[in-house]
């Protein structure tokens, strides 16, 4: 993948199995459950899961516990940060560029609210 394309990550389940467990554990995202039996294992990733696993798509999305919808949040916030940081630069710079195009504005503003009041 080229470096300015973003990675596409899909939800996969699988039943809940140690080589499952050894599988996904390669993995960034997984999370093994054994509630509701009898017990899942989901993996957040960006690569080509194997066949006999589930993609979990919007419209499965209600199978989902609350804790693995927390958890699948915390993995988009993860990697919103990874992209944030991998961005710092450009980033911050935009943002001191836009400060001090704002500063500049702010000292036109009072100067031609002086001239106004006949300071």
């Amino acid at each position: 993948m080229k470096t300015d394309e973003k990675a596409t990550y899909r939800l996969y389940a699988r039943p809940l199995t140690a080589a499952n467990i050894e599988a996904a554990a390669g993995e960034r995202f997984y999370r093994a459950t054994a509630s509701p039996l009898p017990g899942y294992v989901l993996v957040y990733t960006e690569r080509t899961v194997p066949k006999e696993a589930t993609e979990i798509t919007a419209d499965k999305a209600d199978l989902l516990s609350p804790a693995d919808t927390r958890w699948l949040m915390d993995c988009a916030a993860a990697l919103a940060a990874d992209e944030l940081k991998k961005h710092e630069p450009e980033i911050l710079k935009g943002l001191s560029e836009k400060m001090e195009t704002l500063e500049q504005e702010l000292k036109a503003r009072k100067k031609q609210m002086n001239q106004e009041s006949g300071e």
